[in-house]
C-alpha cells in the first residue's frame, strides 16, 4: 500500500502528525481528534518535565520491537508522573 487514510486520537494524533511530516507522500488523508500538542506548552515556556520524559520514552520505542515489558514500563512512568 503506497498511501493510506489515517486517523489518530490524542498521542496517536501526535504520532500521525510526526509521521505525516516525515512521510507526506504516504498520507492520503489525515484525521486528528484532540491530538497531543505538547510543543505548544514548550513554545509558551510551560513545558512539563514529566511529559518530556514520557515523550522521550515513547520516541525511544520508534522503530524497535516493543516487548511485553515496555507497556508496563510506560504505565509505571505515567503513574509516577501523575503522583507528582
Amino acid at each position: 500500500m503506497e498511501t493510506a487514510d489515517f486517523a489518530g486520537w490524542s498521542a496517536g494524533g501526535r504520532a500521525l502528525v510526526e509521521f505525516a511530516l516525515a512521510r507526506p507522500e504516504r498520507v492520503r488523508t489525515l484525521t486528528l481528534v484532540e491530538p497531543a500538542a505538547y510543543w505548544i506548552l514548550d513554545g509558551l515556556g510551560e513545558s512539563d518535565p514529566g511529559v518530556a520524559r514520557l515523550n522521550r520514552f515513547l520516541h525511544g520505542l520508534a522503530g524497535q520491537d516493543v516487548s511485553e515489558d515496555d507497556p508496563a514500563a510506560f504505565l509505571a512512568a505515567w503513574e509516577r508522573h501523575l503522583a507528582q
